[in-house]
């Protein structure tokens, strides 16, 4: 990731192309600019966590601890929410499965807000909307001068930013 002196932040992804001996010839460079979409997911965020914190101030208002209605009827979900109920006490690692769809971040925000973590950060990580290439330095961070157009204070992971909270990794 590089930040170029205008703001614009590309990506960028080197492929070598080697010669008979399996020496490097030429490499082959991919730039993608990013600029747009880093922006429109800051902006996301942003909203969300604002959403979030006026969620959070009228359920205090109104007496209620859970930011989500717990509206379950089948047997299996009762089960399912019972057994969150016992699995948020511990300091367990939770594997949710289910197709797109079927609630998984609500069964975990349900795990976060039963848990003695609940007063701690809950991050949702949508790991199929961050580039392949970006995955490692999102997740980890990276320290100052890493690369070239990194920040020079360097830049927390969100596993770091989600310490004594939950990291929720999804797709």
């Amino acid at each position: 990731v590089q930040t170029l002196s205008n703001g614009r932040r590309l990506v960028l992804a080197g492929h070598p192309l080697f010669d008979a001996r399996g020496e490097v010839a030429f490499v082959v460079t991919f730039m993608r600019d990013v600029t747009t979409v880093a922006g429109m997911h800051e902006q996301l965020a942003a909203q969300k966590e604002l959403l979030e914190t006026f969620q959070h101030i009228h359920n205090a208002q109104c007496g209620k601890l859970l930011k989500y209605p717990c509206v379950v009827h089948s047997q299996a979900m009762r089960a399912l929410y019972g057994e969150a109920e016992t699995i948020a006490a511990t300091d367990a690692t939770v594997l949710l499965l289910g197709e797109t769809g079927v609630g998984k971040d609500v069964v975990a925000r349900r795990i976060h807000n039963l848990s003695p973590r609940n007063d701690n950060a809950f991050i949702k990580v949508d790991c199929g909307s961050i580039p392949e290439n970006l995955i490692e330095t999102e997740l980890f961070g990276y320290v100052a001068g890493s690369f070239s157009g990194a920040s020079r204070s360097g830049k927390a992971g969100l596993i770091e930013a989600a310490n004594e909270g939950t990291l929720f990794l999804d797709e």
